[in-house]
């Protein structure tokens, strides 16, 4: 009897503290980053205001902290194919972005150099304007070296 008393104490505590303890863990490390903390789906990039053809909104987003991870999804659809990059990045002001996926010393190494499909430059910062930007949908604007426009509508999921 007594030893059921004490685990049922124990029950009764770990339902009411348990969500307390995972709301601690490393998910937001550093503090809150605001709303751009989680994952966002590029759901379409057009250039020079003309959609990308044959984009069928495989990259992903996921910022923590200042990291950065691209994810672009398989065509299949198995994890195993999936793909990932890694940066930085940082909000000097409300509407802009810097991104930096140079983390590397002699030659780029595929985990930090982003995906051809982005138009990303890999050799050291750049700054993506931000706008229209809401709750769970926003729009960021990057030009190329080459001056091609490259705008690309994230939606939060």
């Amino acid at each position: 009897m007594k030893l059921t008393k004490i685990f049922s104490r124990i029950i009764v505590l770990t339902v009411c503290l348990l969500p307390g303890f995972l709301q601690q863990g490393c998910t937001r490390n550093n503090g809150d980053i605001g709303n751009w903390f989680g994952r966002w789906q590029i759901t379409e990039i057009l250039a020079d205001g003309t959609p990308e053809s044959g984009y069928r909104g495989e990259f992903f987003l996921d910022f923590q902290n200042d990291i950065i991870r691209g994810i672009q999804l398989a065509p299949n659809g198995y994890d195993r194919d999936t793909a990932e990059c890694y940066g930085t990045w940082s909000q000097p002001s409300d509407d802009a972005l810097v991104f930096d996926f140079s983390h590397h010393q002699d030659k780029p190494v595929r985990i930090y150099t982003p995906f051809p499909g982005l138009h990303f430059p890999d050799d050291g910062p750049f700054t993506l304007s931000v706008s229209e930007s809401s709750g769970d949908r926003c729009t960021l604007r990057y030009v190329a070296p080459d001056g091609t426009g490259y705008t690309y509508k994230l939606h939060k999921r």
